[in-house]
């Protein structure tokens, strides 16, 4: 895999995530990222991709080299940036932050993702993106049932 810069996701876990530690777990690592049944980038402090791993590419209709020359500016959609703007800088190394997004995919169709961001050093960032569209439909749905049901009930009751 090849990245931004062409630093593969080897170079970066070797430089940010592993520069004392025993180089071994490389490989377990790289399975762990390729193989995640999430999207997963790897962003610098301004928001490059320097790295995503092959579901993160699918989310987004990207290719892999394609996806690594990108910023994450690119993939939020003009209204969600505007509302709540990129926040890598109040990231923290101790907790994972929880959010929604608007993201934009290369056929500029649009879907809500679950976003885990995490500060992992000071010049790298992780970001687990789930596809949650299905979800919010689902749950869309559901509450139109719900009132339509209530309706029902209340009527009955009236009457």
């Amino acid at each position: 895999m090849r990245g931004l810069g062409g630093k593969g996701m080897g170079e970066v876990i070797k430089k940010h995530v592993l520069p004392n530690k025993d180089r071994s777990l490389l490989t377990a690592y790289h399975d762990l990222f390729d193989l995640a049944a999430v999207g997963a980038l790897f962003l610098d402090s301004e928001g490059s991709i320097l790295e995503a791993n092959r579901l993160g590419c699918e989310l987004f209709g990207y290719t892999h080299a394609e996806i690594c020359t990108l910023s994450i500016h690119d993939l939020i959609t003009n209204d969600d940036l505007s509302q709540n703007p990129l926040r890598l800088h109040k990231m923290s190394l101790e907790k994972t932050d929880v959010f929604e997004r608007q993201m934009r995919r290369k056929d500029t169709s649009t879907f809500t993702v679950e976003v885990q961001g995490r500060k992992l050093s000071d010049s790298l960032f992780l970001e687990i993106v789930r596809d949650i569209s299905q979800q919010k439909e689902t749950i869309k749905a559901l509450r139109l049932v719900e009132d339509r049901y209530r309706r029902f009930v209340e009527m009955a009751n009236e009457g």
